[in-house]
């Protein structure tokens, strides 16, 4: 039993220590390719934001309400194109670019006495000769609390087309990925099907094949792709986030060896941190990590080894996110000094619990944006909300009572991945009050918990049903 345990332990810690290798490999990576993106030819770029302003493809308001052509998130976009234009030292860019914020530390006002958008600020830096000469020189903030990676792909393609392709482009990419997962899903459950001998054994794959299959239609229908799938920000991180969905669908978790789980969910941790501007990626990519692992778990498969699986998972992707975060405070402090560290976790401790939002102002804020994903009218938002929090209680309860105990493990792992949601909530309070129309989309992840938790439930209440005709046809024969 000792050395069991202690096989254990070391397969575990090997395997987390791939995924600290992956995720610094990975960050390194990506900081590599961002330094060598500042020799990029700089004339097809610019003329594709240009274009994309006189064309209507970025207009000068930053947030534009159900607007399914350009997009909700006009706000990040012109912070990413600020950042191409004004450009000093490439590898001071590459680690905190330039942005202007129109409130902080200088506030902005435009002629009208109309505070300046960040797409305003955005479109007269694309056309000045001189951006740096624009605005007071204490305005030019180097943006150093995120990797920026989006920038990668949104210059690269910048090159040679405008934002309005290039936001097509993306929204087809994360349906298109959706789509693949629903079928491909019903692709190998009819197949699974068809070569079964007996229905009970294609029942494992076509409960798995099913849950899926929701969860593409919950994420096609409820999380407001055609509004922020539009984003050059966001955009990256939900087509990450969906492909590695669609890899954990097709393989279960439980047969793949503890040091390469490891370290592709590290890896994933680190390009999710890489790909964040605290929209909400992280939780959503941990809590899609965590119940996604539960529910491909193999048939055969313990409740002991479905446990290990999709903890290690989690831990995995925190320990690579962890990780990726300390390779960019290094190159922060490294490159601007360590009182820049200061600054960093000043604003961070601010995006936590700044300005005394309460739990009431984060769900009136929330409840106020649910029209985003669910109905116009927010009462009927809420108790669909609080309708789906019931359904999952009482699914909980009935796959505790008569699934078996792997089952029982699924269950915890869906219950798990909810409460990675609502503690991201309440740790980033402020955040999720302030940008409440882009977190609300948290929410979409408790309707897929709760249709996994309905099946794993069914599923057990079926096993208990056929294990009680069985033993009634026993009973008989003797």
């Amino acid at each position: 039993m000792a050395f069991d345990f202690q096989y254990s332990v070391r397969r575990a810690v090997a395997g987390l220590g791939a995924a600290v290798l992956a995720a610094v490999l990975a960050t390194l990576a990506l900081t590599a390719l961002l330094y060598a993106m500042q020799w990029l030819p700089r004339a097809g770029i610019l003329a594709h934001i240009r274009s994309s302003f006189t064309n209507g493809a970025l207009q000068e308001q930053d947030w534009l309400v159900h607007n399914d052509r350009l997009g909700l998130n006009q706000y990040s976009d012109c912070m990413l194109i600020q950042m191409f234009f004004f450009r000093r030292e490439a590898w001071a860019d590459t680690v905190a670019p330039i942005v202007v914020f129109n409130d902080w530390p200088v506030p902005l006002w435009a002629d009208d006495g109309e505070q300046l958008s960040e797409c305003a600020i955005a479109r007269t830096a694309a056309f000045s000769e001189a951006p740096f000469a624009l605005y007071p020189a204490q305005s030019y903030f180097p943006y150093g609390r995120y990797m920026h990676a989006y920038r990668l792909p949104a210059y690269l393609l910048l090159e040679q087309f405008d934002v309005g392709a290039i936001r097509r482009l993306y929204r087809m990419m994360a349906f298109g990925m959706l789509v693949v997962i629903l079928v491909t899903q019903l692709l190998v459950m009819l197949w699974r099907a068809e070569r079964a001998e007996d229905r009970s054994r294609a029942g494992p794959h076509v409960l798995q094949g099913s849950f899926f299959v929701i969860l593409s239609l919950i994420f096609i229908h409820f999380y407001a792709l055609e509004l922020y799938a539009l984003s050059l920000v966001q955009a990256p991180s939900d087509i990450l986030i969906f492909g590695a969905i669609a890899v954990i669908a097709l393989r279960p978790i439980t047969s793949t060896a503890h040091r390469m789980l490891c370290g592709l969910c590290g890896l994933f941790g680190a390009l999710i941190f890489a790909f964040e501007s605290l929209y909400g990626a992280l939780p959503l990519g941990l809590a899609a990590l965590i119940g996604c692992s539960a529910m491909k778990a193999d048939r055969h498969s313990s409740a002991g080894q479905i446990a290990t699986a999709v903890c290690l998972a989690g831990i995995s992707f925190v320990v690579g996110a962890g990780v990726a975060l300390l390779v960019k405070l290094v190159t922060l402090a490294v490159t601007f000094g360590p009182q820049e560290l200061t600054g960093f976790f000043s604003q961070l401790n601010y995006r936590m619990t700044g300005g005394g939002f309460s739990l009431s102002d984060l769900w009136r804020s929330l409840g106020e944006s649910m029209d985003v994903i669910f109905f116009e009218d927010y009462r009927a938002s809420r108790a669909f909300l609080f309708g789906t929090g019931l359904y999952l209680i009482v699914a909980y309860g009935i796959a505790l009572a008569h699934a078996t105990r792997a089952a029982a493990v699924q269950a915890h792992g869906l219950l798990l991945s909810v409460l990675v949601i609502g503690i991201w909530y309440l740790v980033f309070r402020n955040h999720s009050v302030i940008h409440a129309g882009a977190m609300v989309r948290l929410l979409v992840w408790p309707l897929i918990a709760t249709a996994g938790m309905v099946t794993v439930a069914l599923a057990g209440v079926a096993q208990g049903a056929s294990r009680g005709v069985a033993f009634e046809e026993r009973v008989h024969l003797e």
